[in-house]
């Protein structure tokens, strides 16, 4: 009975959407409204699994708002476009990650990197958790989120002598993850896509100068992060294995090593071979297969609830664009005639709450040249604060690859993320304003 009371909540109002007669959308926007909302109350009562409620996504958005649907009109997304999102270059780069993550703990490379990185802080669970904590965030900021997460969970999880990971470590690896990748200009696509339109306007920023004015917020969130999470969750005495005189490879260890190598190598210097993080997540899976390390038995092993769960927050977050509803989301949201210094707080939360529910690539591709428009020339500081805004959206499992990563291990619940996700997104919003805004008005 409780199920089914969540699902009426859930429904009901999608429905009252779809069916009310003076919103002012047009009626593939307001369809695709209601699959929005849908969505959020299933990801946050969970009356159903989330992967099963992604899958409901792309078969309403194929019947309800795509040109197959009977109510299709010429601005209807093609229904190719919405099962593409199950071959999204994210989905591939989920691949690559699950395959170094599936072979490292095959050959036992993930047990040897984890020692020898946590061995400084062995002592106490404190320390053990900051030590996660600051290693994921490291790795965030020059590799991918994804891939960062799938290495930590793996890594980390080696080191627990079969006991699952406590959710405090868990949740502290997805925010980590998310919140690193603010530190440097290439931690994060929507830190590169600020750049470009900086560049356009004649603004050079560089790598120096990024980290100034954003590795102190980096690390406030991290410290706050931290506090949150254990508050939620007691950090228990976990114990772990850190022997390294266990952690000899041998040559398929070897292999492994030299491709996890490899592949952080080319993630870090795309600007040098021209190849993105996504092309770049093929090599290890091409590696592993000739190699025998990723067999059909490992295939298996891939989550692929995960892949679903991506795959219906990537077709939402397309089709709440190419429908043109976002846009007249933000028409609606945003007053004109509104001095810069009062529309800037309100771009940062319409890039937060739509980075919960939207790529934050896509969101930071929708708001760019919105905010580039309104800002003009001289106003590069607004390009960064939008782009730091999408970043903090990290309040569902959909919400980013950390989140549904973390969420794919069992050990903690969407309200756990919810919680946490919107306690250290509000804590970001402040720190923008407070330090990021005047600071980079000030540099920029």
């Amino acid at each position: 009975m409780k199920q089914k009371l969540k699902l009426f909540a859930c429904f009901a109002p999608a429905l009252a959407i779809w069916l009310w007669p003076s919103l002012p959308l047009e009626p593939l926007q307001q369809r695709t409204l209601g699959i929005f909302v849908a969505a959020a109350l299933l990801w946050v009562l969970e009356p159903v699994p989330v992967h099963a409620t992604s899958i409901l996504i792309i078969a309403l958005l194929l019947f309800g708002v795509s040109d197959q649907s009977p109510w299709s009109t010429p601005q209807s997304p093609p229904y190719a476009e919405v099962m593409a999102s199950l071959a999204s270059p994210v989905i591939v780069l989920f691949l690559g990650g699950f395959s170094l993550a599936i072979a490292a703990e095959r050959t036992g490379v993930d047990q040897m990197l984890a020692r020898r990185m946590m061995r400084p802080f062995a002592g106490n669970p404190v320390s053990m958790l900051w030590g996660v904590v600051l290693i994921t965030a490291l790795f965030s900021m020059f590799l991918s989120n994804t891939a960062t997460t799938i290495l930590m969970l793996s890594m980390i999880g080696s080191l627990t002598r079969g006991a699952p990971l406590p959710a405090v470590f868990v949740l502290s690896i997805a925010v980590a993850a998310n919140l690193g990748g603010i530190g440097t200009p290439i931690g994060t696509p929507p830190n590169a896509i600020a750049l470009q339109y900086l560049s356009d306007q004649g603004t050079r920023v560089s790598f120096a100068k990024w980290m100034l004015f954003a590795l102190p917020m980096v690390a406030a969130l991290l410290y706050v992060a931290v506090r949150v999470v254990r508050h939620y969750h007691p950090l228990p005495a976990l114990v772990l294995d850190l022997d390294t005189a266990q952690t000899k490879l041998d040559t398929k260890g070897r292999i492994v090593l030299a491709t996890l190598l490899v592949t952080a190598l080319m993630w870090l210097t795309t600007d040098l071979h021209g190849l993105n993080a996504y092309v770049v997540a093929v090599f290890p899976i091409a590696v592993f297969s000739m190699s025998g390390l990723l067999g059909r038995e490992e295939l298996r092993r891939i989550d692929w609830g995960v892949i679903w769960l991506v795959a219906g927050g990537i077709a939402l977050g397309r089709a709440t664009e190419t429908t043109g509803l976002a846009s007249r989301l933000i028409e609606l949201a945003l007053p004109e005639n509104l001095p810069l210094l009062a529309l800037a707080p309100m771009l940062l939360l319409i890039a937060w709450i739509f980075a919960n529910f939207m790529s934050n690539t896509a969101t930071a591709n929708l708001l760019m040249p919105l905010a580039a428009a309104i800002g003009g020339e001289g106003t590069a500081w607004i390009l960064v604060v939008v782009a730091v805004g999408t970043s903090l959206g990290m309040m569902f499992p959909i919400s980013t690859p950390p989140n549904a990563l973390v969420y794919a291990t069992g050990c903690i619940r969407s309200r756990d993320l919810l919680k946490v996700g919107a306690a250290v997104g509000v804590a970001g919003l402040i720190m923008v304003l407070v330090w990021l805004l005047p600071l980079t008005r000030l540099l920029l």
